[in-house]
């Protein structure tokens, strides 16, 4: 069952923070695994590799993401999508959060969270514990996930009227991440993304017989972001939040099923329901304004400045 776990940790990481999966092992035929960086599902304007110091220009300053973390002890990392507090036995609609209590006063959405960590939880006691956040700090000191925010208008002392922030991911730029319209409110850096790409590539995981390499893209939609202002620091906190297709046409689900069906695993998610059951318990969000198809996913992140690039 620790097998099981990692291998279903492993599959919804790839989602951090809502719609495309591109599963990377060989083509049986004998081409190429597919691209990382396409997203796929119709989804439109895949990244273009660039050079990192093309967004340099301007003043801008470059900062590299060094933590990510979705759930913590006691505490919900995100914001408020819905502009609701859900609590139990409410109603299944998305104005409601699609009933799925919010777990927390302030209404704060991460059913990620939740379904992270239930499903960390899953076997006897005696099995090794899996740590999503670990596993996701992992990929960053690696290199699997590599964010660049450049940050660009804002003065520490100055009216900040024009700042502006571009995210290059894994190298590849994104026309939706160049040059985003950012506000400076209470101290913090504040914009929306339309969609955020992240990708784990050649991640090995071990299911104790033969290692499988894993290459999932994700994309989160609708994404807040709030950066702490860095005055002279050297490091900034942030916090983001946003939305995860999974039930429906080019929803997560039935890539996840397709991929835990490929390794072996389809009878073990059946006994234990059926992952449609299972991932029906958080979906407290729509990516259409009517169906509760998505699960919310928040994350509290630290960028660390980088002294040579754009220096």
């Amino acid at each position: 069952m620790t097998h099981l776990r990692k291998l279903i940790l492993m599959a919804l990481l790839a989602l951090p923070l809502s719609l495309a999966v591109g599963c990377g092992d060989d083509d049986p035929n004998g081409e190429d695994p597919p691209d990382p960086t396409d997203p796929g599902n119709g989804v439109p304007n895949p990244g273009t590799k660039v050079d990192l110091e093309k967004h340099c220009s301007g003043g801008a300053e470059a900062w590299n993401l060094s933590r990510l973390v979705i759930s913590g002890e006691g505490v919900t990392y995100g914001f408020n999508l819905d502009k609701h507090v859900t609590g139990d036995n409410e109603a299944k609609t998305p104005a409601t959060g699609c009933g799925i209590a919010d777990g927390n006063p302030e209404g704060i959405d991460n059913s990620l969270a939740g379904l992270l960590d239930m499903v960390a939880l899953l076997g006897s006691d005696e099995e090794e514990e899996v740590d999503i956040n670990a596993i996701i700090q992992e990929a960053i000191d690696s290199g699997s996930i590599e964010v660049i925010a450049y940050i660009r208008g804002y003065d520490p002392d100055g009216d900040n009227d024009e700042v502006e922030l571009t995210l290059v991911i894994n190298g590849y730029e994104y026309d939706e991440l160049v040059n985003v319209k950012g506000t400076v409110e209470g101290g913090k850096i504040v914009a929306t993304l339309e969609r955020l790409p992240l990708t784990l590539s050649g991640i090995e995981l071990d299911l104790g017989e033969e290692p499988v390499e894993l290459n999932l893209t994700i994309n989160i939609f609708d994404v807040k972001v709030e950066i702490d202002e860095p005055g002279n620091e050297t490091s900034a906190e942030a916090m983001l939040g946003g939305g995860v297709q999974v039930a429906g046409e080019g929803g997560l689900q039935a890539d996840l099923e397709s991929l835990i069906n490929d390794l072996g695993f389809g009878e073990m998610i059946d006994e234990l329901g059926g992952l449609d059951t299972l991932l029906e318990l958080f979906l407290d969000h729509s990516s259409d304004g009517a169906s509760c198809d998505s699960l919310t996913v928040g994350a509290s992140v630290t960028f660390t400045y980088n002294n040579e690039l754009c220096n």
